[in-house]
């Protein structure tokens, strides 16, 4: 049996979070200096960075918001997505022009992928799934993204359910893991049901700071407290006209199981001129 979820736990740490962020604002200065006067593709790198650590702060937002029943809190966390998107975007276009490679020191990690790839699937912002999930692909031969070594499940179910989205069902290259019998059992609601059943358990087994897990693969918010593995497949069933079955488990019955199915993405003028910006340096971005 995994431990027990603590949603209360969890939604309390955020909080805690959010109220000891004192540097917010440094961050939009950042952003609102470089958009500005950004002269260097290396710079560009640092404005990307610098969106990242805003989708941390909309990502910490937006669970408080869901929490305490504010629909807005939704399109937060979509906005967080965005910005980690494009974070990680820069880095993996950057890196596609260095002519050294090895010495690059600031592509993404596969965990960090993870944690965007999986609430954009599930929460509507299909064109960055499908960029991020054939980057991922991409990046098991041209290191863009690494290192493919770590045991982490995740990363592979994003290409996976991005395969079957396209109407391809060939996942045996991808050592899903945990998750292999999510699409061996693809068209077996019975056999689907318990196993999505187990996959709630390993969310809560892999929540790091509530367990003693090696791997963590839910180590931050949003998606410590947002099951998008799960909302994931469902989504991606949901567009191929298939039902999921529901299971009866603490990780499903908060209101982060059920998020909406037409999240708008609000219009962010700073966002849009830091990214004309990046494009000054790097045109194919």
């Amino acid at each position: 049996m995994p431990k027990r979820f603590n949603y209360k736990k969890l939604v309390k740490d955020c909080e805690s979070w959010v109220q000891s962020r004192s540097g917010v604002q440094d961050d939009l200065d950042v952003i609102e200096k470089l958009t500005a006067t950004a002269s260097t593709e290396g710079e560009c790198r640092v404005l990307g960075a610098t969106l990242s650590y805003m989708a941390i702060w909309y990502a910490h937002e937006g669970v408080l918001s869901v929490a305490q029943g504010k629909p807005e809190g939704w399109a937060e966390l979509r906005r967080s997505a965005h910005h980690f998107f494009w974070h990680i975007r820069i880095s993996c276009r950057s890196y596609d022009r260095l002519k050294n490679k090895f010495s690059a020191c600031f592509t993404p990690t596969l965990s960090r992928i993870a944690e965007c790839g999986l609430p954009c699937m599930a929460l509507g912002s299909w064109e960055e799934a499908d960029w991020l999930a054939r980057r991922l692909f991409q990046s098991r031969s041209d290191g863009s993204i690494g290192p493919w070594e770590w045991p982490l499940a995740v990363p592979r179910l994003i290409i996976a359910l991005h395969r079957y989205f396209e109407g391809r069902t060939d996942v045996d290259d991808l050592e899903l893991g945990v998750y292999k019998s999510v699409f061996e059992h693809w068209d077996d609601p019975g056999k689907l049901q318990k196993t999505l059943l187990e996959l709630a358990d390993y969310h809560v087994d892999n929540i790091r700071g509530l367990t003693k897990t090696r791997v963590g693969e839910f180590g931050d918010s949003p998606v410590n407290i947002f099951p998008a593995e799960l909302v994931a497949i469902r989504r991606v069933r949901e567009r191929l006209g298939l039902e999921t079955p529901a299971i009866d488990h603490p990780l499903m019955q908060t209101p982060f199981a059920d998020p909406p199915r037409d999240i708008p993405l609000e219009p962010d003028d700073l966002l849009d001129r830091a990214l004309a910006k990046v494009r000054t340096f790097i045109p194919d971005l």
